[in-house]
């Protein structure tokens, strides 16, 4: 059954890559959150906003974007009360790629960390990405459920040949923002890394579940 799910997910995701090719070779950028110093004493206001382009079905949301090689970031589809922006190295080849917000496991998604996790967000990619370690500051995992000065444990693995394969892991104490706290960080996980597989994954669990900070 999780190969079956895994098989209609990618399924949906061709039909959805073959009408966002045309708008990625056109440079045309996702409204991105820009990264700003904000004060402790903000008042959180509503949901983070939807991504440009971004496709909704009922266990994820989904954007197509081209990665730059100079490294950016990648507009985390809102899912669920989350959302934000995803920062990225830079990387060799600038290839496509699905970046997929959940918090429901509907492909058999690897469990390492404790308790339950509060979103999962997978990089499918077509190609293998080579990412340098030239990693850009910026926003993160953002919204209502993220509790600001609380401790969020990332994991990242990829898949690969029909298994998931497990990789690093880093964690981070969020800070408040108009969305809720926010969790920066999560793109260090790329840096240095090549995935030779399908789709890389990453895991935010709460709590602080390894000694690697982000």
């Amino acid at each position: 059954m999780k190969l079956f799910a895994l098989t209609r997910l990618f399924l949906a995701l061709s039909i959805a890559i073959a009408g966002a090719g045309c708008a990625a070779q056109t440079n045309t950028a996702f409204p991105l959150p820009q990264s700003a110093a904000i004060p402790a004493f903000v008042q959180v206001e509503s949901a983070p906003p939807h991504c440009k382009g971004q496709m909704d079905a009922r266990d994820y949301a989904l954007v197509t974007k081209r990665l730059s090689s100079k490294g950016a970031s990648l507009c985390i589809p809102k899912f669920d009360g989350l959302g934000g922006a995803l920062p990225y190295p830079d990387v060799k080849p600038a290839v496509v790629v699905n970046l997929i917000s959940t918090n429901v496991d509907f492909n058999g998604f690897p469990h390492p960390g404790h308790g339950s996790p509060i979103d999962y967000l997978q990089l499918r990619t077509f190609g293998s990405p080579a990412f340098g370690k030239k990693l850009r500051a910026g926003s993160g995992l953002t919204g209502k459920a993220v509790k600001s000065k609380s401790a969020y444990t990332a994991f990242s693995s990829y898949f690969h040949l029909g298994l998931w394969r497990s990789l690093s892991s880093c964690y981070a104490v969020a800070k408040p923002g108009p969305h809720g706290g926010v969790i920066e960080g999560l793109g260090s996980l790329l840096k240095g890394r090549t995935i030779p597989g399908t789709m890389f994954l990453i895991e935010v669990f709460p709590g602080r579940q390894t000694g690697t900070k982000c």
